[in-house]
Formats: C-alpha cells, sequence, structure tokens
C-alpha cells in the first residue's frame, strides 16, 4: 500500500496518481472525497486504464464517460439542499419566498449546488435575481448582502464553507438583513457555528448530518461505539452525513 497525501489540491492529486502508477506500479488507485481532486485523478486513471476508486466522484464527472472510475455517491452538493427544498414545497404558495440571492463559492463542491437551486426554484416559482460566484477566500460578504437587500430578496442562497457562511451571515446581522430564509452550504451544521455566531446563526436551513457534538436521538450511541471501538471521542462528521440516510432526520 502506498499512500500519498494530495490536501484536497487537484494539482497534488495529478501528480501523486502520476507517480503511483508510473514509479509505484501500483494496478488500483483509491481515495479522494473533494470533488476538484477527485476529478483530476479520473483523467489520469482513464489515460493509463487503471480503475479508480473515490468518494468524490460527481455525475458531471461520471457523465463524461469515464469507464475506470468508480464512486458510489454524488458529490454531496447534489443532494444537500433537497431536503429543504422538500420542505419549502409544503408552505402555501402565498408564504414562500419570491425573489432568491444566490451566491456560490467557486469550487466542484459549491458548484454542484447549482442543479438542485435551479430546478428547484422553477417548480416553485421563485424567480432567481441574483446568481453569482465567488472565489475563496471570502474575506468580506458587504457587497454580496447590500445587493440582495436592495434587490428585496427573500430567500438567500450561502452556498459555500464554514468561513464564508460566517462571514456572510455576519455581513447580514450587520446590514439588518432578514429574509425569509437562509440556506448555507457546508458549515451551519458544526458545532463552532454556534460558537461563531450566537443565536444570530439560528433558523438557517442546511443539508441533514449529525455531529457527534449535538443532542440528536442516536448521537450518544454512535458516540459510545466509536469510543470502544476507535478510541475517538466523537463519531467523525461524515459519519453523521451517512446516518440520516438510514433513518428521518431534520436541522433547520
Amino acid at each position: 500500500m502506498k499512500i500519498y497525501d494530495d490536501q484536497s489540491n487537484g494539482g497534488k492529486a495529478v501528480t501523486f496518481a502520476e507517480k503511483a502508477i508510473t514509479v509505484d506500479k501500483v494496478d488500483l488507485l483509491f481515495g479522494g472525497y473533494p470533488g476538484d481532486a477527485a476529478r483530476a485523478v479520473m483523467t489520469v486513471a482513464e489515460k493509463h486504464k487503471v480503475v479508480y476508486v473515490s468518494m468524490g466522484g460527481h455525475m458531471k464527472s461520471f457523465q463524461q464517460g469515464y469507464t475506470y472510475s468508480f464512486g458510489a455517491p454524488p458529490l454531496m452538493g447534489e443532494w444537500w439542499y433537497e431536503g429543504f427544498f422538500q420542505w419549502l414545497a409544503t408552505v402555501p404558495a402565498n408564504q414562500r419566498p419570491k425573489r432568491a440571492a444566490v451566491y456560490t463559492i467557486n469550487n466542484p463542491v459549491g458548484l454542484s449546488l447549482q442543479d438542485s437551486i435551479d430546478r428547484w426554484t422553477k417548480k416553485l416559482n421563485i424567480q432567481v435575481v441574483i446568481n453569482e460566484k465567488y472565489n475563496p477566500p471570502l474575506a468580506d460578504a458587504t457587497s454580496l448582502i447590500v445587493k440582495a437587500k436592495q434587490m428585496n430578496c427573500d430567500i438567500l442562497f450561502s452556498n459555500g464553507f464554514f468561513p464564508d457562511g460566517v462571514t456572510t451571515l455576519k455581513a447580514a446581522k450587520a446590514l439588518d438583513y432578514n429574509p425569509k430564509a437562509i440556506v448555507q452550504g457546508i458549515g451551519s451544521v458544526l458545532p463552532a457555528w454556534v460558537k461563531e455566531l450566537g443565536t444570530d446563526g439560528d433558523y438557517v436551513f442546511s443539508g441533514t448530518v449529525l455531529h457527534g457534538m449535538l443532542n440528536y436521538p442516536g448521537t450518544d450511541k454512535l458516540n459510545a461505539y466509536v469510543k470502544k471501538k476507535y478510541k475517538l471521542d466523537i463519531y467523525p462528521s461524515i459519519s453523521g452525513s451517512a446516518t440520516p440516510g438510514c433513518r428521518p432526520s431534520n436541522r433547520g
């Protein structure tokens, strides 16, 4: 077993994959969750005709016709907002948001959220007034929030990770921007969200997930299991992402 740390960097992932195949002479590749790194390795696997199994293959990558790349799950963003939209569909039409501001981190994880947003906003007759991408790090979200407020957007999609999500929420509260709903990508489900934002971070929608520090039914049993089996204090958050797929759970 040859193990390399690509640090979730697409360039490093390609370099290590090439080395593993041409120098180490491996005939099977494993690893990778982030879409940017996994997608880059897929091209190497195809070139050398070596089977590659990863957690980060998203639908658009597989739709390119790769034959040597395998992975069970889609990229997280492709299903992350489905629960929110399914709930919103149960809200009476006259009470739903009408105008959306969509701000998306410019990487494969963030961009994978776009399909569900496009599909559901059309279905629910929500007009996407703003649809912009930004490159991380997002040092200041003031201009984004000012624009959303000026254009009377009553739903905000903050499609990013923890740091830029916090930055966006702080700007929204500072500017007294309070839309009917705020939907955040990957960040608001972490306990650190409460530490950074306090009650200003409440009532933010995200994907369904469990975290070992949150008081959800079953968390204590999962923590007890990983402590006994793996000597961990709490179970990894990625395990929390998998658990709600086995039973109903809500996060709002």
